[in-house]
């Protein structure tokens, strides 16, 4: 899985919690550098913070969208609450977690409930 978040401690964090369950991780701190490794890495799932510099999040799932299509499941990781009453499909996005999220919503989203 990719965890695309520019808040260094929570990307790392949520990266070596998840490595800790035996996924494998990689993590991008910008919309750049994920684009870069997301064609190679070919992860299932993508855990995207909307507000990210350079790129937002919304740009980056579109890209990812336009690289490997549905072959990838996109959840937006964000601080906007109110994303949770929106179609987030129309946005590319597979689910939606608000920050901070607990282990069970992560895993739940990740379909190891």
């Amino acid at each position: 899985m990719l965890i695309v978040e520019d808040d260094k401690r929570l990307a790392d964090t949520v990266g070596d919690l998840l490595s800790s369950f035996g996924h494998n991780v990689e993590v991008a701190y910008d919309g750049p550098e994920a684009l870069s490794v997301v064609e190679p890495f070919e992860p299932h799932i993508v855990f995207l913070d909307l507000s990210l510099p350079t790129l937002t999040g919304f740009e980056v799932a579109r890209q990812i969208r336009e690289m490997c299509g549905r072959a990838v499941r996109l959840v937006a990781y964000t601080g906007w609450a109110d994303l949770m009453t929106r179609p987030i499909s129309s946005f590319g996005f597979d689910a939606v977690l608000v920050k901070p999220a607990t282990l069970d919503q992560i895993l739940k989203v990740m379909g190891n409930e």
